[in-house]
Formats: structure tokens, sequence, C-alpha cells
């Protein structure tokens, strides 16, 4: 029974690796998908548009899941602070609502 291990475990990562295609979802590279959100004070974002020539980074959160803690959406209110003459922009997406809503950094667009 114990000789049984190896084999099982590389049958598991064969199979595992089988299921990553090439081409089966967005690759590296690859242009960021063209997406409208409101934000909290009712504009409405057009991405990666009003973002173009930005770093940014987005989070997806909801009070309904325990691992968004407000600890991780406090840290990046301090990447903006500290990144922001850099062109670092935070986009904090809420999912918990029937319309996604996001907040992004403290710029508005263009």
């Amino acid at each position: 029974m114990h000789r049984l291990w190896f084999p099982t475990l590389l049958v598991f990562i064969a199979l595992g690796l089988g299921a990553c295609k090439r081409g089966s979802g967005p690759q590296l590279d690859d242009p960021a998908p063209q997406v409208e959100l409101p934000d909290f004070r009712g504009k409405t974002w057009q991405l990666p548009g009003d973002l173009r020539g930005k770093v940014w980074l987005v989070r997806f959160w909801s009070l309904d899941c325990h691992l968004c803690d407000k600890d991780i959406l406090l840290g990046l209110e301090t990447l903006r602070q500290k990144y922001q003459d850099r062109g670092f922009v935070p986009v904090a997406v809420n999912v918990a609502n029937t319309t996604p809503t996001t907040n992004v950094g403290n710029a508005s667009p263009n």
C-alpha cells in the first residue's frame, strides 16, 4: 500500500498538467479586457482606458469574504500614498453588490 503513493501522485500531477492547456484563458502579454465600473461617487470608469499609462493593481473584495480583510484594503491605501507620484493606482472592486462598484485611487476619469 505504501508503494502506491508515488505512482498515484504522478497520476494526479499528470492530470493537473493536462488540464493546463495553453490558450485556455488569459495569457501573459494579452491585452486587458475592456470593462466599465461605477465608483461609489457615481462616476463610470472605463478600464484600462482611463488608467492608460499608469501602473494599477486590481483587488476584488466583499464584506462576505473572510479573506478580504480590511487590513489588505488599508494596505492598498498605504501603497497608493507611497507610489502615487510614480503612477500607481489601486483599483478595489466590491463584488458583493449585484452591480460591482469600484474605488480607483483618489483620481477621477479624464
